[in-house]
This record gives structure tokens, sequence and C-alpha cells, in this order.
């Protein structure tokens, strides 16, 4: 059996900027057992969507550039890049952060994820949903942090989650090739130098050559682990 509370008002603030409604338990807080309140159907499912949340309605990562901020939403995309975690000074306490770059349609996004969600196992390449993230904006840079009700769940990627890039530039490792994208932040790919032979049908021997002379040229990469699984040049 649970017993009805009441918080003394004077002591709770309201957090006006909480993407929900909510209050703070400061340390003068007073918690106590008091006689039946009337609580109305209505208002009990409404603490139950405080409590435990509906997922939020997927946003593209095209869109979250122009959502509004301190919005609740959900996105979904592949993962391009990973840094690693870091700590950082948040509410005055020492907090772990982990940035991820997630694209989806062509677009990029960057996703904060905090505290225990920065332990997640996250490769580039997983196609992942993640549910109930805050879109923020630093500086320049619209992006969206994890919440503490954000789920994060691999899904499988669409069939066509190939992206088009154009290639600018190209480092020489020996039996693989780093090329340089035009895309915000010049994102990398590793390619295999066998993969780059058999695309540009050439020997070994000519492939940088090859490279140089197309340079820059549109191709098709999709993002798994190390390496882009798949490469082709465009039409």
């Amino acid at each position: 059996m649970t017993n009805d509370i009441f918080i003394q008002s004077e002591s709770v603030s309201s957090l006006k900027t909480h993407p929900r409604k909510c209050i703070q338990i400061g340390k003068n807080t007073k918690v106590i057992n008091t006689g039946t309140i009337d609580v109305t159907p209505a208002l009990r499912c409404e603490a139950m969507q405080m409590v435990l949340p509906s997922r939020a309605d997927f946003t593209s990562i095209r869109n979250i550039k122009t959502s509004p901020l301190k919005k609740i939403v959900s996105v979904e995309g592949q993962v391009v890049a990973q840094g690693i975690p870091q700590t950082v000074q948040a509410k005055r306490r020492n907090t772990v952060v982990k940035n991820i770059s997630v694209r989806g349609g062509g677009d990029k996004c960057r996703v904060a994820l905090w505290r225990d969600k920065t332990e997640r196992d996250i490769n580039v390449g997983d196609y992942l949903q993640i549910t109930n993230v805050l879109t923020c904006q630093f500086q320049d840079d619209i992006y969206v942090s994890s919440t503490r009700d954000s789920e994060i769940q691999n899904v499988d990627g669409p069939v066509d989650a190939a992206a088009e890039i154009t290639v600018i530039g190209y480092e020489d490792f020996g039996d693989t090739l780093k090329l340089t994208s035009d895309e915000d932040g010049y994102f990398t790919y590793d390619i295999k130098l066998d993969t780059l032979k058999a695309v540009f049908n050439v020997d070994a021997e000519e492939v940088t050559l090859e490279l140089s002379t197309r340079i820059p040229f549109k191709c098709q990469v999709l993002p798994s682990g190390e390496n882009p699984s798949y490469f082709s040049l465009s039409l």
C-alpha cells in the first residue's frame, strides 16, 4: 500500500528551462505523509508520462538544423565518426561526454552522449536509433544531446544507406589509401588498394595517378567498421 505525500512548496523550485514539467527538490525540502489527495485520472496519466515518457517522434537528420532548441526528438542514422569519452564540468560536477557523428539522408549531425550513455558499445558503421534526445546549440553548431530518458538501439540500415561524397584529396599508406571528402569536417575514408584497383580497372602502381587525374570526383561509400564495406564511382 502506498501513502500520499506532501512536499512543502516553499522549499522546491520550478525548472522552467527543463524540456518537461518538473520541480527541483533541494536540501531544505520536506516530504511527509499526509491524508488522501484527490488526483484526477488525467493528472495521473500526465504524471506517468513524466516518469515513463513515451518515445519522442523521429526527426530527420536534415531537419535537426531547423528544429526548435530544447525540443525532445528521436533520431536515426549511421555512425560515421566518434570521439573518445572526455570529462567536462557540467553543473559544477565532473561529467563524462562522448561525441559521435550520425548521418542520414546525406546529412550529418553531432550527438553528445552523456554519463552512462558513453559506455554504450558503438562502432563506425553502426546504424542506430537514439530516442528522446534534446536539440541544443553551441556557437553555430546545432546538435542533439542525450537525456536520462534516451535509449540507443542498433537497427538494420536501409539498403540505400550508401552516401555520395566528393573526393578532394588522398594519402597513400601502401595497401590502403585515405580519401578525404568535401563534407563538413572533411571526413576521411580508408579504402583498400585492391578495391581501388578493381574500381578503376588499373594496376596497383597506377592507382595514385588515377586518383590525381580524377580528383575531384564523386563516389558512393557505405561506412562499416574501420573501412567502408562498399565503394563505387558515381555515374
